[in-house]
């Protein structure tokens, strides 16, 4: 979402698994926009799989999304 006029912008990064960097993804945004204020917000969220429902043991999230306003 943009809004020129006030020179603002908020972007929602999503990304899967442990192997991506939503921050990365943030960065380029910052980037892009010319912007020298970035606040970045990580949410996890996501299902887990049967094995890690057991009492006791750790479940890591599946998925983040990082909501960047840039």
């Amino acid at each position: 979402h943009s809004w020129p006029e006030y020179g603002y912008v908020a972007a929602d990064v999503f990304t899967c698994g442990e192997t991506t960097n939503p921050r990365a993804a943030a960065k380029e945004l910052q980037r892009h926009f010319g912007s020298t204020h970035c606040e970045v917000r990580e949410l996890r969220r996501g299902r887990f799989p049967k094995s890690l429902s057991s009492p006791g043991k750790k479940r890591p999230a599946l998925a983040a999304q990082e909501a960047v306003t840039v």
